[in-house]
């Protein structure tokens, strides 16, 4: 790492909901922040400080090496970028999440190894989804078995795209995400118009475990893992006491001062968005997340009732 306190820090996805969130603590925190951006990309997105490096990972060329050379030396990525796994998943659309995470991986870790000093860490999202659908009541430890569905294939191959990356000797963590607490984005925003209304309900029959996490302790472990040589290695990040989603939709319902009747069947989550229904919200993920705890990261909101309280800003 850098001699001084401050770092100089690459992001990819630096304009979705987690990149902004982390983006704007690293600069308060004093650090450097470059975000690698798509030429169609919009700077204006960007926590306001950031500097944008525009360029197409998938076709990188030699002046894209030397402009991260030209930055000096790099002390760490967190790499987020990747298409929003929310919506219809129509061919098209599988292909886009497939691509923006392993082909975008891989091609940016043959960018960081071309470096004459390559980063020293690369802390990359995953997800949960890498455990399947059909796991019950399982606890799952980062050693529990794969899953064979769509998403879990996803999240298998973007892990292993980092392959290149660990071979060159970086540090390399893989982070994998649960449902991520935020009215700002996310799953959570999403389901807030129809709970405000009192349209919310169970999913299927509710009894489906949701492992779910703060956006600010997403944000947390990120750095968490930036700063600590001894985290490396695949770790859950999910809450300490992930919620079935009966007992979910109730204290989301309860939170809102809401009622919650309307229970949405499985059949139209799962033949009604071409499979993305059956794998973010019918899936089965009672997720430990004793990994990262063990190397010393504290929950901010381990409990879903302070979560909820501060992502809906209620009393």
């Amino acid at each position: 790492m850098s001699t001084d306190s401050s770092k100089t820090i690459l992001v990819t996805g630096a304009t979705g909901l987690v990149g902004q969130a982390v983006t704007d603590a690293l600069l308060k925190q004093g650090h450097r922040v470059y975000a690698i951006l798509r030429p169609s990309s919009k700077a204006d997105r960007l926590a306001k400080g950031v500097v944008p490096l525009y360029m197409d990972l998938l076709n990188y060329k030699e002046t894209d090496v030397a402009r991260l050379e030209a930055i000096g030396t790099i002390d760490g990525v967190i790499h987020l970028a990747g298409e929003s796994i929310l919506g219809l998943w129509t061919p098209a659309k599988r292909y886009r999440i497939y691509a923006s995470r392993v082909d975008v991986t891989r091609k940016l870790g043959e960018l960081l190894c071309a470096l004459e000093h390559p980063p020293k860490a690369f802390i990359s999202a995953s997800a949960v989804g890498i455990y399947g659908i059909h796991n019950g009541d399982a606890v799952l430890k980062e050693n529990a078995p794969y899953g064979e569905d769509f998403l879990a294939h996803v999240c298998q191959d973007w892990e292993s795209s980092s392959d290149l990356v660990t071979h060159a000797g970086i540090r390399t963590v893989q982070t994998r995400f649960g449902v991520i607490l935020s009215d700002k984005g996310g799953a959570l925003k999403a389901m807030l118009p129809a709970f405000k209304f009192g349209l919310g309900g169970i999913l299927g029959d509710g009894s489906q475990w949701m492992s779910w996490v703060h956006l600010d302790d997403v944000v947390g472990v990120l750095l968490h893992a930036l700063n600590h040589d001894d985290v490396q290695g695949a770790y859950n990040v999910t809450a300490p006491s992930p919620e079935r989603n009966a007992d979910f939709t109730a204290q989301l319902g309860e939170g809102l001062h809401r009622p919650t009747p309307f229970p949405v069947p499985a059949f139209v989550l799962k033949y009604g968005t071409q499979g993305m229904g059956e794998s973010l919200l019918l899936a089965s993920q009672r997720c430990s997340s004793e990994a990262i705890v063990a190397t010393g990261y504290a929950f901010a909101f381990p409990d879903l009732a302070s979560a909820l309280k501060d992502s809906l800003h209620t009393n």
